[in-house]
């Protein structure tokens, strides 16, 4: 199913099979509130930290071709080898603040996609932090 959702099937493929992906959970969330209209959480879980590092490594390199140009690329601290992506948006009136929050916990890859009126580095990472200490 991992594989289907994205562009670079074969190049997904490879970074799973090769980091020993052993499953994974998702959860998705749909609804108007202030902050949040949709949120995506993801939990994979790979043979080695190696293998979550390099999926997280793909998965930056490939956050363009499914949410576009990034307005901004940063690390964040939460875990290992993380990453917070903004894309750029429409710049229109209606745009709606879109985040990309991956990292790595030993041999887990997580993160947390999330859009909304309201949606801000701050709330996005409130929610990855919820997740990070669910999973571990």
């Amino acid at each position: 199913m991992l594989v289907a959702e994205v562009i670079d099937h074969p190049g997904l493929r490879r970074v799973l099979e090769r980091g020993g992906y052993a499953g994974g959970n998702e959860r998705e969330f749909y609804g108007k509130t202030e902050v949040f209209n949709h949120v995506t959480e993801q939990v994979l879980r790979f043979g080695s930290a190696a293998g979550a590092a390099n999926y997280l490594s793909w998965l930056r390199a490939h956050s363009a071709q499914s949410l576009g140009a990034p307005r901004s690329i940063t690390a964040t601290r939460l875990g290992a080898g993380g990453f917070v992506y903004r894309p750029q948006g429409c710049g229109c009136h209606t745009e709606t603040p879109t985040y990309l929050i991956a990292w790595r916990h030993g041999n887990l890859a997580l993160s947390v996609l999330a859009s909304g009126a309201g949606a801000s580095p701050g709330t996005v990472i409130a929610l990855a932090r919820r997740l990070d200490g669910a999973a571990a």
